[in-house]
This record gives structure tokens, C-alpha cells and sequence, in this order.
């Protein structure tokens, strides 16, 4: 819900006119996915190792990739903030050479601050592939591989860069889209999001 500021000044003793509040419904529809490893139990008798909890953090991990593409559809199909890299309108006029830099980054996270959301730092999250294009791209790459080099602990999860406002992560996770089946040409999106607000 979102409201707009006074349009005019108040008299005491006066009550205003005020206004209405438009609020929009989202809706969904839960769906319920499972799965299970299958262990014999003379696996599981005669074994030294940790199977049953190995097997049960790669379901967790599956599950987590999972719930993952399915937010990734739901934004990829969203019209809703999405940029295009170079002279690009749409995913059909992408080209080869239209690749993720740093001007990218940079108008995303101000498109979305424009529309009044701030406060925490955004969250970039782009395929290794968009990383590298981003990495050697000529307005990144003065000050990029020095960041990664002084904190390297953090690209164990993911972080691999900071800007002035936001935090860049990769995954492989990030799903293409296909835009010429019969070339094999594929784009990867690149997510940015902040509590109430996300771009693609």
C-alpha cells in the first residue's frame, strides 16, 4: 500500500479531505513438490560414511534450487523493470555484443530507487558468465579483481563485489533465455533486488 503526500496546507481546527488508499491484491496458488533418495539398508548398516545426512542435504539443496526457478519464472515473465543492455527493446533485438557493465548496474539501482524504494543496499545476482563480461568491462575493471583478492572469504557465498549501494552475487542457478533456438543464442538475466522492489 502506498500513499501520496498532502496536496494542500491545513487550517486548524479543519479536518482535511484526505484521500483514498489503492491497495493490489496478489494472489498465488501453493504447490507442494517432494522427492526421496533411495538407500538400501545394508548400505546403511555396513557404511562409514554420513550417506542418509549427505543424501538429505542434497535434497535440501534441491529443494532450494528449485524454489529458486520457480521465483526466476515468475520475474522473468514480469514486464515490470526490466532493462536491456545496449540498443536493445526487448530480449528478440538482443545481440551478441550486448553484455552486462557497469552503466547496467548503475541504472537499475537507480530506476528502483527513483520509484521510492530505499534503505537497504541492493542485491545483484548475475550468472558467472554476465559476471565475466561485467569483470572486463572497461569501467569495472580498474577496481574489480583488487576487491576480490582483499576479500576473498566472501566468494564462498556468492559475494564477489560491492558497489556504491548494492552487493554483487553469482550463481549458476540463474536461468537463460532462449532467444534464437536454431543459433543457440542464449541471454542470462540479471536479477536486482531491495525489500520492495526488484529489476531484471
Amino acid at each position: 500500500m502506498k500513499t501520496t503526500l498532502a496536496q494542500a496546507a491545513l487550517t486548524e481546527g479543519v479536518t482535511p479531505d484526505g484521500h483514498t488508499n489503492v491497495v493490489k491484491t496478489v494472489t498465488a496458488v501453493p504447490v507442494q513438490l517432494g522427492d526421496y533418495s533411495i538407500i538400501s539398508d545394508v548400505l546403511d548398516v555396513e557404511t562409514l560414511l554420513p550417506i542418509i545426512a549427505a543424501q538429505g542435504r542434497e535434497l535440501a539443496n534441491n529443494a532450494g534450487r528449485l524454489i529458486d526457478e520457480f521465483i526466476q519464472d515468475t520475474l522473468a515473465n514480469s514486464s515490470i523493470g526490466v532493462i536491456y543492455a545496449g540498443d536493445a527493446t526487448s530480449r528478440a533485438t538482443l545481440a551478441a555484443g550486448d553484455v552486462m557493465d557497469l552503466d547496467l548496474v548503475l541504472k537499475a539501482c537507480t530506476f528502483l530507487a527513483s520509484q521510492g524504494q530505499t534503505g537497504e543496499r541492493f542485491k545483484i545476482i548475475m550468472h558467472p558468465n554476465v559476471f565475466l563480461d561485467y569483470a572486463k568491462s572497461s569501467s569495472t575493471n580498474t577496481w574489480l579483481n583488487k576487491l576480490i583478492y582483499e576479500d576473498f572469504k566472501g566468494i564462498k557465498d556468492g559475494f564477489v563485489t560491492a558497489g556504491v549501494n548494492y552487493d554483487i552475487y553469482i550463481s549458476a542457478n540463474v536461468k537463460p533465455f532462449v532467444v534464437d533456438a536454431d543459433t543457440d543464442f542464449n541471454v542470462y538475466p540479471t536479477y536486482a533486488f531491495r525489500d520492495g522492489a526488484y529489476g531484471v
